[in-house]
């Protein structure tokens, strides 16, 4: 009797043990699946590229349009209007425009057929984003073009190196309204550029280059066509990107025929030739 009672006892107490692996078993493998759970979710949070608000996005190419700099917009804002917002590349402003209504007018009488005020004026707006545009002491901001109407105003300016201004990118160029308020601004400006030639091609070869290079692609021309310009400049042809420096070339300008012959100031190659004709 007792021995029964006893392998009863024993018998009771394995089925326990053995029920109570069985419960901790099966709750280590939920714990392992959820563990799993979590470790597939992190590694899949870590693959997916988020753009952060410095970044223009990787994946679609899209302007960022959130500022790196929030202070800064906001005290812009308040000066020139609520209402506008900016587009990001590269951490820089490349485009300032307003979503509805217009920007804040000039506090002094604005009219923008006058060149000094709308100089002035865009003068003004751009040095609000020096920081923001990428404009540094090395290649500043200089030859502000203007044209005016009754109603608006426009206002260029061209990035130089040494005095030489930099072409086609390295600019600003500013729509103001009537009353002086910013309509839009538009970007191209360079924070750094390594210039890759040097001149040995005097102005007059350059000439001839030009127009050797015209004549080669326009037997119509019977006549010796005039030729304009021959003003040197840097000549950019992509514009800033986060990838690799950019880069520009000593250069030669002219216009042959209406045509634009760009040509490089050390080899005499034609960097760009483009028809400014209106058929």
């Amino acid at each position: 009797m007792r021995k029964r009672r006893l392998a009863a006892a024993v018998a009771a107490l394995v089925l326990a043990i053995v029920l109570a692996l069985l419960v901790r078993g099966k709750r280590g493998l939920d714990d392992g699946a959820v563990q799993s759970e979590r470790d597939s979710q992190r590694a899949l949070e870590k693959s997916v590229f988020v753009p952060s608000a410095q970044t223009p996005s990787a994946m679609t190419g899209e302007m960022d349009m959130s500022s790196p700099n929030a202070a800064v917009w906001r005290v812009f804002q308040e000066r020139f209007g609520t209402q506008l917002e900016p587009e990001y590349a590269h951490g820089l402003i490349v485009s300032v425009h307003s979503r509805q209504g217009r920007g804040s007018p000039a506090t002094d009488e604005f009219d923008p057929r006058d060149p000094q005020l709308a100089i002035a004026r865009a003068r003004e707006i751009v040095e609000a984003l020096e920081k923001e545009l990428g404009i540094t002491s090395a290649l500043p901001l200089r030859d502000p073009l203007h044209q005016g109407t009754p109603h608006a105003a426009q206002v260029h300016f061209r990035q130089v190196v040494d005095g030489i201004p930099i072409a086609p990118f390295g600019g600003v160029t500013v729509q103001l309204g009537g009353e002086g308020e910013l309509l839009r601004l538009d970007s191209s400006v360079l924070p750094s550029l390594n210039v890759a030639n040097k001149v040995s091609l005097s102005a007059e070869d350059a000439r001839t280059r030009a127009m050797q290079a015209f004549l080669s692609g326009d037997a119509e021309w019977r006549a010796q066509p005039g030729v304009e310009g021959g003003n040197r400049l840097i000549w950019v042809s992509k514009p800033f990107s986060a990838v690799g420096p950019t880069e520009g070339r000593h250069a030669y300008e002219f216009t042959i025929g209406g045509d634009q012959i760009i040509i490089d100031a050390e080899s005499g190659r034609v960097l760009l030739r483009k028809s400014q004709r209106r058929h």
